[in-house]
């Protein structure tokens, strides 16, 4: 979901640059709908469906909850600001984490994919 434009700037790209980008991109996915007044009330709806079935998704299988809830943010930044302001702000934390994971040595990436794994092996089995 973080945008080309963002990834491609490198380290020297701000907060800034990333968020005009990103309200650059949405802005153009609401010029594309605006002669659709069905169209965006069914993205509405969507985002709205997505957000709620995200919710015990978050709790039970967060790996799978977080997408959704993100992908109903995208569908609802096409109606909503406040939508595309969460949109700009889940972007933004998304590049910064990838980044400060690019950085980290293998052997801290492999730990914190087995502290992941551990963690949602560790849900599973208290729900189960």
């Amino acid at each position: 979901m973080v945008n080309q434009a963002a990834q491609q700037a490198g380290p020297e790209l701000d907060q800034d640059q990333a968020r005009r980008a990103t309200l650059a991109r949405i802005a153009a996915q609401r010029e594309r709908m605006r002669g659709r007044p069905i169209i965006r009330f069914l993205a509405a709806g969507a985002g709205i469906l997505m957000g709620l079935a995200s919710l015990p998704l978050l709790i039970v299988l967060p790996e799978l909850g977080i997408p959704l809830l993100l992908g109903g943010l995208g569908l609802l930044a096409l109606r909503f600001d406040w939508a595309s302001r969460a949109v700009v702000k889940a972007e933004w934390w998304t590049l910064l984490f990838r980044r400060w994971l690019a950085r980290q040595s293998r052997a801290v990436r492999i730990a914190l994919l087995v502290a992941v794994i551990a963690v949602a092996a560790l849900i599973i089995w208290l729900i189960l």
